[in-house]
């Protein structure tokens, strides 16, 4: 049956079907991720790794302070599917977070005495991720209203603007700093002229007065209960970006930043099969949490085993490729220096086929939201890594490096599946429950 508008005139149905928002969503990460790829593969052609190595480094500090300051937001905005927090609330503990994130930044900048250039790329990367997750917390507002298109439109735009914008500028000045800020002014004008248009983004889908709201609201109730709220997930964010960042802190110790350079490159080849992962996971999120919500545990884990399928399928898929051809694309992609660690590329592979399975499961354990545990998961996960590359990296680079990642890889599966387990047997025995009608009318305006 059609939806109805204020006016009385039927709106066409977006309760789009998973393909439907798979495909929106895999176009919008697609093209995000090669956009960011470019952006590493102009700088490994125009300068030399140690450039590259410390724009990664630049961004494995800054990242891991935004993403806790984020607090996993828009997961608590799709699973919220009572309606407990209007999106003005959200709204305003994003802004409130990230400008905390920011001075947060300077401070350990002045604390570890970077020089000066690197203090200030690390600020305009910091500033170019807090404004894309200014950006996140109006995905979060499209995602309930099952509008994974407007996302992926947001991300194509924002992706390829940026992209361009800094390329741009610093093949034309030759200066990295300039680059990024051109970088966050391209994301700054996506934010304010395309994602907060609510006739682009939600119409022409039905829409509550509550989220009509485009001005931050910062009463301290709300604020407070979602600090409390996300505090945990926001730990859990922190932890995870570290497992990105760790394994680059101590390559730039152990080896220098033009291996650094290298392995950050290498790295990005996992964009591939990550922008089909977090296409998956985006798309099949709401999903899992609707059925766990229900108590539908057949339903919540067959999805899950078909979407670790996925994974194992690219996994297996991107080894192939470079066993047989990776020489050759990195010759073609970057220059020698990166075309004489093709063998590297394969076990950075097999290290990605094991972090997609795990990307999953960790969407699956937060659609359950089973967030508290996942902090202790994360610290022993971070302990390992970090105990992992202060034994492989020494004396074996960046090889010690994936080492390392897919050993705390596996470590992480482990406990994500622990998780599951104990969360599905306290359950209660009801396959799916009877809800109220204005709960079914919640979880299938808030679900896609």
């Amino acid at each position: 049956m059609p939806a109805v508008s204020s006016t009385g005139e039927a709106v066409p149905s977006r309760a789009s079907s998973l393909r439907y928002d798979f495909l929106w969503t895999l176009m919008g990460n697609g093209i995000f991720a090669a956009s960011q790829w470019i952006v590493i593969v102009m700088l490994a052609k125009l300068s030399q790794p140690e450039l590259v190595g410390k724009y990664s480094f630049a961004l494995a500090v800054g990242t891991p302070l935004i993403t806790f300051a984020s607090f996993q937001l828009r997961a608590v905005q799709v699973t919220d599917v009572r309606g407990e927090h209007q999106f003005s609330d959200y709204l305003g503990f994003r802004l409130l977070s990230m400008g905390g994130a920011t001075i947060a930044l300077t401070v350990l900048c002045l604390a570890m005495r970077y020089q000066p250039s690197m203090t200030a790329l690390i600020e305009a990367l910091g500033l170019g991720l807090a404004v894309e997750s200014v950006s996140d917390v109006y995905y979060g507002r499209m995602q309930a209203h099952s509008r994974m298109d407007s996302i992926a439109k947001s991300m194509i735009v924002r992706g390829v603007l940026s992209s361009l914008a800094m390329v741009a500028v610093v093949v034309a000045t030759g200066n990295l700093l300039l680059g990024v800020l051109a970088l966050v002014a391209a994301r700054m004008g996506v934010l304010l002229l395309f994602d907060g248009n609510l006739k682009q983004t939600i119409a022409p889908v039905p829409v509550r007065p509550c989220d009509l709201a485009a001005r931050p609201r910062l009463q301290w109730p709300n604020q407070k209960t979602l600090f409390l709220t996300t505090l945990p997930i926001g730990f859990v964010s922190v932890l995870v970006a570290l497992n990105t960042s760790i394994p680059r802190y101590f390559i730039e110790w152990a080896a220098g930043p033009r291996e650094l350079g290298i392995f950050a490159a290498l790295s990005f080849f996992q964009s591939s099969g990550n922008m089909v992962v977090g296409a998956m996971g985006q798309a099949a999120f709401g999903r899992l949490a609707t059925s766990y919500a229900q108590e539908d545990r057949r339903g919540f884990f067959s999805l899950l085993f078909r979407l670790v399928a996925v994974g194992l399928g690219l996994g297996v898929a991107g080894v192939l490729v470079v066993v047989f051809a990776g020489h050759w694309i990195l010759q073609v992609m970057f220059r020698h220096e990166y075309a004489d660690r093709s063998d590297l590329l394969v076990y950075l592979m097999i290290a990605a086929g094991l972090g997609y399975c795990c990307q999953f499961v960790g969407s699956a354990v937060t659609a359950a939201r089973i967030f508290k545990p996942q902090i202790a998961l994360f610290l022993v996960v971070a302990s390992s890594l970090t105990l992992f590359c202060y034994l492989f990296i020494p004396g074996h680079g960046a090889a010690g490096a994936v080492s390392a990642i897919m050993a705390a890889t596996v470590v992480q599966i482990s406990g994500f599946a622990l998780l599951l387990f104990f969360s599905a047997r306290r359950q209660g025995p009801r396959s799916v429950p009877a809800f109220e009608p204005a709960d079914e009318m919640a979880i299938s305006a808030s679900a896609s």
